[in-house]
């Protein structure tokens, strides 16, 4: 006598959640074709035998989070907490904007006011700021200032001048190296630049990439943040008054000299 199978199947279909039932009466449908149906039940068959192919997936390791400059010095922004940007110079957009910088720590930055002119390279770096590794700072450390005070003098105070006088940092610009003290980027517009530095100190290397060290400054303009660049070997000098930041300066006496950059 032939065994009962329709019973047991009804039984268990009835058991069945309902959106497993459309993938049920596809099988019944191939196991029914006239055509290929015993393909089907050697293939299921086989596969029922095998049981579940189980598949370890390691889990993806976690992309590191990086600050993107373009994403946050933005013109015509100026929220409660983002920085209000009036302006950025051409230097600052063709060294900095594309750049993107590994999210580090949150430090204190220290300053200094310029009680006299001073130039870059000879007195604010040099001599105030000691040396070239005291300098640096970053555009992270740059923006978290921005975001203290946003909307300059209508903010609470912070270190941030908000006078019209000039908030310096000293930031690398990732650059390809070439020979001698030469450098290479790409500007905005995907032109080729090569330029050089008279001075090997601010043509360095961290961890593979190479730098170049650049002058950046902030200041307050009325309708928002003025954000600007300039090469460290600049001859035009900062006048009296206004403020430069490092990560951990050392003070030491100023040497005035004769013109200034920046009022």
């Amino acid at each position: 006598m032939a065994r009962n199978y329709l019973d047991p199947m009804i039984r268990a279909a009835v058991s069945v959640p309902q959106d497993r039932l459309p993938l049920m009466a596809d099988i019944a449908n191939r196991l029914a074709s006239e055509e290929n149906g015993e393909a089907w039940h050697a293939h299921l068959a086989a596969c029922l035998r095998g049981g579940l192919l189980v598949v370890n997936v390691e889990p993806a390791s976690p992309v590191p989070a990086k600050f993107i400059a373009r994403d946050h010095f933005k013109i015509g922004t100026g929220g409660r907490v983002e920085a209000k940007i009036y302006s950025l110079g051409d230097n600052f957009q063709n060294w900095f904007l594309d750049a993107a910088e590994e999210i580090t720590t949150p430090v204190k930055l220290q300053f200094i006011t310029l009680e006299s002119g001073m130039f870059d390279k000879k007195d604010v770096i040099a001599d105030k700021l000691g040396g070239v590794a005291m300098a640096i700072t970053s555009l992270q450390d740059l923006y978290a200032k921005l975001e203290q005070q946003p909307r300059g003098p209508q903010s609470p105070d912070g270190d941030l001048l908000t006078n019209g006088q000039v908030n310096i940092f000293y930031i690398p610009q990732a650059v390809k190296m070439l020979t001698g003290n030469c450098f290479r980027y790409l500007n905005r517009a995907g032109q080729l630049i090569i330029e050089e530095v008279g001075d090997s100190q601010y043509l360095f290397e961290i961890n593979g990439q190479w730098y170049v060290l650049r002058a950046v400054g902030v200041s307050w303009s009325g309708g928002g943040w003025d954000v600007f660049a300039s090469p460290v070997e600049d001859p035009r000098g900062w006048g009296a008054g206004h403020r430069a930041f490092s990560r951990n300066s050392a003070l030491k006496p100023s040497v005035a000299v004769p013109s200034a950059r920046g009022g």
